[in-house]
């Protein structure tokens, strides 16, 4: 398939789920059932072409004490759940990823130590996500999605440009405007958000080439990164691409050795329910073998990020010593 088929099939998609939207805008809206999209489905129209924004699923966010209603009222319509994945509805090739937090609380409970479990201040400012739609599907404010999607950026270690360039799209908006920055920032540290916002505008920066407010990434706290920070952040923007990526960054936003240790020990041994999804089988079927393996397999995982660490840095450095020295970034360059 050439470039311009694909083009076509990304288009063709987008407008599909787009008008899915739609659809399931006027059935929230009639079930009177408060429901928010997340993620791409929240920036592909602010693209200029919708084939430059790639989507394969709708994210959909809805309170706690609603989620079983909204299941059926979605069974009802025609979806149905993935086996073993409840929150996972399809119908006709759309599939839907319906969450009752941005972290997924639910999975892993320990992730409250890198997001407030209540997001009630979400859904207060909340705005229509179709013009014209008043009752129907929501989307956050713009501030409170920038900072959602820069956390799902890091959650998934940043292993796709485009969550980075959906960054991009939505700052160009208030590049020169303080007052959007200034509420930003605000935001950001209301969520607790500080560290995931200034990782995403650091590689925006560094691998978009966009220049970023020094006074915006001093106001996130960018005087304060440790050097392992950005030690790690420098290798992203290098290349390096490893999903264990977004661990090593989220211990630096976690206080307290007792809550990091909970944290990686529920990470990789998750509830039953979980852990059934991630051996492929009923919760009630697992034994002690595999949660064993899960451990080796976590050990291992661990192990091979660090060799591929080794060998990325030894192949740079051997790359910079064959090479004319480039010139120093300035004092203020974030990655320096």
């Amino acid at each position: 398939m050439n470039h311009s088929s694909d083009g076509l099939a990304i288009v063709h998609r987008n407008l599909s789920l787009l008008a899915k939207a739609l659809e399931l805008s006027r059935l929230f809206s009639v079930e009177n059932l408060s429901v928010m999209a997340l993620q791409g489905m929240t920036v592909v129209r602010a693209y200029q072409h919708p084939g430059l924004r790639p989507m394969e699923d709708i994210d959909l966010l809805v309170r706690p004490k609603d989620m079983d209603r909204a299941r059926q009222v979605l069974e009802k319509s025609g979806f149905r759940s993935r086996p073993l994945y409840p929150d996972l509805l399809e119908k006709e090739g759309v599939l839907l990823d319906v969450h009752t937090h941005p972290l997924n609380l639910d999975r892993i409970r320990s992730r409250r130590f890198l997001f407030p479990e209540d997001v009630s201040p979400l859904w207060s400012r909340a705005v229509p996500f179709f013009d014209g739609e008043a009752g129907g599907l929501l989307q956050p404010d713009r501030w409170d999605n920038f900072i959602l999607l820069s956390a799902h950026a890091l959650k998934h270690s940043y292993s796709l440009e485009k969550w980075l360039v959906d960054l991009k799209i939505i700052m160009a908006g208030w590049r020169e405007d303080d007052a959007d920055w200034a509420e930003l920032i605000r935001r950001a540290r209301f969520w607790r958000q500080e560290r995931p916002v200034l990782y995403g505008l650091m590689l925006v920066e560094a691998m978009l080439g966009e220049r970023m407010p020094r006074g915006v990434l001093s106001g996130l706290g960018v005087e304060q990164l440790t050097v392992v920070e950005k030690r790690i952040l420098r290798m992203k923007a290098a290349g390096f691409a490893s999903d264990r990526l977004c661990m090593a960054l989220w211990f630096f936003m976690i206080e307290g050795w007792g809550r990091r240790s909970r944290f990686l020990w529920e990470t990789v041994f998750p509830g039953r329910a979980v852990m059934g999804q991630v051996r492929g089988r009923r919760a009630e079927s697992l034994v002690a073998a595999d949660y064993l393996r899960r451990g080796m397999e976590a050990i291992s995982l661990a192990s091979g990020d660090m060799a591929t660490l080794f060998r990325f840095e030894l192949f740079n450095k051997r790359r910079q010593a064959g090479v004319k020295k480039k010139p120093e970034r300035p004092p203020d360059a974030p990655l320096s």
